[in-house]
């Protein structure tokens, strides 16, 4: 990108931010005329010669994607389809100040993590076998999206077990150094146990909670990012 470029693209993003800033209050209203602008601005500098086609709005609902789910916990495959379906929208929707296609993304995303609080609970019941040879791959990257709802919970199994078992060597090496009042093995693994399903509680109420409050923000960003 030049630098009449960018220039000019931190020119329109500090303008928008100004709008945002300025009609808080009214946030409904203004995100569909605050994607308006923000789709006339793009298309009359074409910044660093990306023009606003197909290939855009595919790009951009990619970038949104990877920030919805960045470490691909939640979507099924069959999600990703159903909005790889609708990416040819995005552009128009955004010309219209349209959100319907943000909107079904975080309705498939609260839909899933909504599943995960259901059935996670249930996944560490009963005496863990710490000696099972078991692979759990942590690199998202290295991963697909879920091919269905029975993937996604044993995803979600083996991650708290990963958890509990991390959590529980910590617990036995700080128990270890004990002269006096050492706790059974056991019992240090119930408590492993009850902070993971603690903490994966609280994480998604927050992640939850994070995208219902911060939604147009990262959608823009992910549109924005195409333009890098």
């Amino acid at each position: 990108m030049s630098g009449k470029s960018k220039l000019s693209l931190i020119f329109v993003i500090a303008v928008l931010a100004y709008i945002s800033a300025a009609h808080i209050s009214q946030a409904k209203t203004n995100n569909g005329k605050l994607s308006k602008i923000i789709i006339q601005s793009l298309e009359n500098y074409h910044y660093s010669g990306k023009l606003l086609n197909a290939n855009f709005s595919e790009k951009g609902l990619d970038e949104f994607i990877k920030i919805l789910d960045f470490d691909r916990s939640f979507f099924l495959d069959s999600d990703i389809k159903n909005l790889k379906q609708k990416s040819s929208l995005l552009k128009d929707e955004l010309e219209a100040g349209s959100m319907e296609l943000m909107k079904l993304a975080f309705q498939l995303k609260n839909q899933r993590i909504d599943q995960v609080m259901t059935f996670y609970p249930t996944l560490l019941k009963g005496k863990l076998d710490f000696t099972k040879d078991e692979s759990f791959e942590t690199e998202s990257d290295k991963r697909g999206y879920f091919k269905d709802l029975d993937q996604l919970k044993e995803y979600w199994r083996k991650r708290l077990k990963y958890r509990t078992i991390t959590r529980y060597i910590a617990l036995r090496k700080s128990n270890d150094k004990k002269k006096k009042g050492k706790r059974p093995d056991m019992e240090l693994r119930e408590k492993a146990k009850d902070e993971v399903l603690k903490s994966t509680k609280r994480i998604l109420e927050q992640i939850k909670k994070a995208g219902s409050e911060n939604s147009f923000s990262r959608y823009l960003n992910s549109i924005l990012s195409v333009f890098d």
